[in-house]
Formats: C-alpha cells, sequence, structure tokens
C-alpha cells in the first residue's frame, strides 16, 4: 500500500475492528498528494466519505498535476528535415516525450491499485505474528526512508504519542476534569520528550487493569504506564513488553477505619469480610492463595473497590492493591480509612508497557528511563518526580532509582 503497512492493527479480528471504529486514522508520511484523499476515504463516518465519482475526480486531478510537469522540449534549430520514419509496431518513445498521459499510465494505474488494496486490508491482511502483514508488509512505522540506516524514530513517524494511564490513583495518576496529575503522568511526560515528542503532542487515555493490553494491541494507546506489574507471564498472555521497572511496590491493604482490622490475619478471621480488588491484577491469585477466595470481590477498578469499601451497606472491608496505591488512598480518605503495615513479600515492578510487536519503540523506552535514571549530574529526574507526587504520601525517605531489569 501507499504507506508500506495496513492503516490499522490488531491480534485478532475483532481487536482490529475496535481499531477501525475507535483508533485515530495514523499520519501519512509517504502518501504525498494521496493524503488528503486516503484521509477521507478512512473517514469512521460512512456518509462523510467521498463517493466513487468524487474519489475518480481527485485521482484525476492528481494525474493532471503530475502530467503538467512534462513540458516539451523546445523546438531545435531549423535544419534538413529527417525521412519520415518508418511504421511503428510498438511504443518506443523516448522518456519525457509523446503523450502526457502514456507516460502516466503505470503510475495512475499503481495509485488506483494502492487505493484499493487499502480499501480490501482488512479482508486480506492479517497479522503473521512476527510484526509483519501476512504479504510481509512491515508493521506499522517500520517503513524508514531508503536513504537513512536502521529504523526511523517513534516521533518520525507519528505526530502524537498516545499514553494509557489510570484515574483512580492518588499520587500515581488521577484525572480531575481533563487533565491527568501525578508520578505516572510525569513519568510518562518525561519519557515522551526524550522520544521527541513535544508537551502538546501528549495524548493521556485513561486505561484499567482489565483493558490497558487490548488498547495497545488495538493501537488505541503506544504506551501504558498504570501499575502495570512486570512478569513473563503476562508478557507471554497479554502480547506486551515492558520496559523498566520504573517503579517498586510492595503489596498492602487498605481498610475501614472503624473495623478492628490490623493485620492479614484479622481478615482471615472473619469471613464476612469481603476483600476487592480490580480485575487482571496481580492480587486476584494471591487473594485465593491468602485462603481469601470465598471473600474476594473483582471490579473493574481500584476506583471500584474504594467506593464500595467507603458505602456502610457494603460487606467490603478491605482493598487488597500495592502499598504505593494503599498509601495514596489512604491519605485521600483519612477520616475513613487506614493503611495497614506493609505486608512484605516480593517488590512488584512497575513497567512501560509496549506491543510486543513493536521492538524499536521498546528500546526506545529503555533509553529514555536510562536518561530518567542517570545520576551521574547529580539527582536524577525521577528522583525529582518521585519527591514531588509519592513522598509526600508514603512518608518515606527517597529510595535509590530502580535497576531497569528488562531493558
Amino acid at each position: 500500500m501507499v504507506e508500506g503497512r495496513r492503516p490499522f492493527d490488531g491480534a485478532t479480528g475483532f481487536e482490529v475492528l475496535i481499531a477501525v471504529r475507535e483508533s485515530p486514522v495514523p499520519p501519512m508520511k509517504y502518501a504525498g498528494p494521496l493524503t488528503a484523499l486516503i484521509e477521507a476515504l478512512l473517514r469512521k463516518d460512512p456518509a462523510a466519505r467521498p463517493d466513487a465519482t468524487e474519489a475518480e475526480r481527485t485521482l484525476q486531478a492528481v494525474t493532471r498535476d503530475f502530467a503538467a510537469l512534462d513540458t516539451p522540449a523546445p523546438p531545435k534549430p531549423a535544419g534538413p528535415v529527417p525521412p519520415e520514419p518508418g511504421p511503428v509496431t510498438g511504443h518506443t518513445g523516448t522518456p519525457g516525450r509523446g503523450r502526457p498521459w502514456d507516460r502516466w499510465k503505470v503510475p495512475a494505474a499503481v495509485l488506483c491499485t494502492a487505493l484499493l488494496a487499502g480499501a480490501a486490508w482488512f479482508v486480506w491482511g492479517q497479522d503473521g505474528g512476527d510484526g509483519t502483514t501476512a504479504g510481509g508488509a512491515p508493521e506499522k512505522g517500520a517503513v524508514a526512508d531508503q536513504g537513512k540506516a536502521g529504523p526511523p524514530k517513534f516521533s518520525d513517524t507519528h505526530d502524537v504519542l498516545r499514553i494509557g494511564v489510570k484515574g483512580d490513583q492518588p499520587g500515581l495518576s488521577v484525572k480531575s476534569g481533563k487533565t491527568f496529575k501525578g508520578f505516572e503522568v510525569d513519568m510518562g511526560r518525561a519519557v515522551a520528550r526524550i522520544l521527541g515528542f513535544g508537551d502538546d503532542q501528549v495524548e493521556f487515555v485513561r486505561v484499567n487493569s482489565s483493558n490497558r493490553s487490548a488498547y495497545l494491541r488495538t493501537d488505541r494507546v503506544d504506551l501504558v504506564l498504570a501499575s502495570y506489574s512486570i512478569s513473563d507471564e503476562r508478557e507471554k498472555l497479554e502480547k506486551v513488553s515492558f520496559a523498566g521497572p520504573y517503579f517498586e511496590a510492595l503489596k498492602g491493604l487498605l481498610v475501614r477505619k472503624n473495623r478492628p482490622y490490623n493485620d492479614l490475619s484479622d481478615l482471615q478471621d472473619d469471613s464476612g469480610a469481603k476483600v476487592c480488588t480490580a480485575r487482571e491484577s496481580v492480587y486476584v491469585p494471591w487473594i485465593k492463595k491468602e485462603g481469601l477466595a470465598g471473600q474476594q470481590v473483582l471490579l473493574s477498578g481500584y476506583e471500584d473497590c474504594v467506593k464500595a469499601l467507603l458505602n456502610p451497606q457494603s460487606p467490603v472491608y478491605a482493598v487488597a492493591t500495592d502499598d504505593v496505591i494503599v498509601a495514596g488512598l489512604a491519605d485521600k480518605y483519612a477520616d475513613k480509612t487506614k493503611a495497614l503495615d506493609s505486608l512484605g513479600g516480593d517488590a512488584e515492578g512497575y513497567g512501560v508497557a509496549t506491543d510486543a510487536r513493536k521492538t524499536d519503540l521498546h528500546r526506545e523506552v529503555c533509553e529514555a528511563l536510562e536518561k530518567i535514571t542517570d545520576t551521574s549530574g547529580g539527582a536524577s529526574r525521577w528522583s525529582e518526580i518521585y519527591v514531588e507526587h509519592l513522598k509526600p504520601i508514603m512518608r518515606q525517605p527517597t529510595p535509590g532509582e530502580p535497576e531497569l531489569t528488562t531493558c
């Protein structure tokens, strides 16, 4: 096709359909004068797309514009008239001579074919699982200028960087009106700047634990910074790659302040106390492991769990999540909740998630994190962001920069 890739991608046909319906049309880099027509043909509203007649007129206009460049050579000085050529059985004219339309038959046909291929991409194009289409076309962003060595930077092929973040985690990421703020939000901005995007080119998209991997696979977001715990199993099942960790958290519990719960055993002894956590979070198997499977409540996000916790009529008496999230929620709802002491165990490393097929983007993110955590020139940018957003709620000395084990 004109851009060397399909306009929308997905691991399954269903994900492709979601992308077609909801994802913006990716910027065109190689379409040239065909850009406006292709973008018009890919409009979400069928009524807003040009009909066949209008599309044909646009293609003819493009062809005429190119043909106009075929300026005839100036006349030669008067001289002997050459003999009449013999019969011609085929086209043997030299380049730049003859009828303009003859010269542009093939390019025009190629352009029309490219558009037809674009219209049929969903029927014929299926991901080969290795970053290429079934026909061998490179994945999104993989077409490089012929004169450049190596792949282009992500910012060379994208005008906007879309970052998935949560909206219900004080300290990490909260949404107020149309604005997001928090540690993960500023980490996302710092990564974006190093990738070559200005602040006005970054779009934050709200995600939750249930949909964040699907948002990556369907190109609704390019990166996810949403307390996404790194694990080999997740990378395999959810088809994501992690860069990081950019933060390490321990397990925590948020409980109602008016209940006599001081540690995990108190909840284990009260079979009527429900423990809520987010679907698809690492706490789903952990709650079962701690013998609380019959008391588990799963909701779409921690905001919903907290609403249930604060509802006097609800049987939810605890929310299981990371200690940094518990600290933020306990700070926000200090009059009704309290954080239990850290439950210890192995630390959960938060990673910047990318679509597993976008290996070049993963590499760029790793390089950005290395710069953000660099302390060779003094305090790192990472520590500055931590002090601003997390130190006030964690009430602990600033930890050292995490080791980037997945880069």
